[in-house]
């Protein structure tokens, strides 16, 4: 019946979605800690990188607290250059413990 193939279609669509909204969701919590302090002191809201973060991913756009600006200057930041240090290696341990994690594996198989 022609009826029932589109509800399949639908169900596997909305748990897909229910799938993304989880594994999106599971990243921004493996993630947003970390990057959140780094990312806000980092990189101007005007900056290419921002700006693509925030029209692809947008949820974690907002997470990472960039505002919609094309202003390339930065915030004035406190750090030391140590903080700086400090803060960039805890980037690069997250980044290492997430490419890692089974969330990475779940995430390759579930694009294919």
């Amino acid at each position: 019946a022609p009826g029932a193939g589109g509800a399949a279609s639908t169900g596997g669509s909305m748990a897909r979605g229910d799938m993304e909204e989880r594994l999106g969701t599971l990243l921004i919590d493996s993630v947003g800690p970390t990057l959140r302090p780094f990312a806000r002191k980092v990189l101007a809201p005007g900056t290419r990188l921002a700006r693509q973060c925030r029209s692809q991913f947008p949820r974690l756009a907002a997470h990472l607290g960039f505002r919609e600006s094309e202003d390339l200057g930065l915030a004035q930041s406190t750090w030391t250059a140590e903080e700086v240090e400090a803060h960039a290696a805890e980037v690069r341990a997250c980044r290492d413990r997430v490419l890692s994690s089974d969330l990475t594996k779940v995430l390759a198989n579930f694009t294919q």
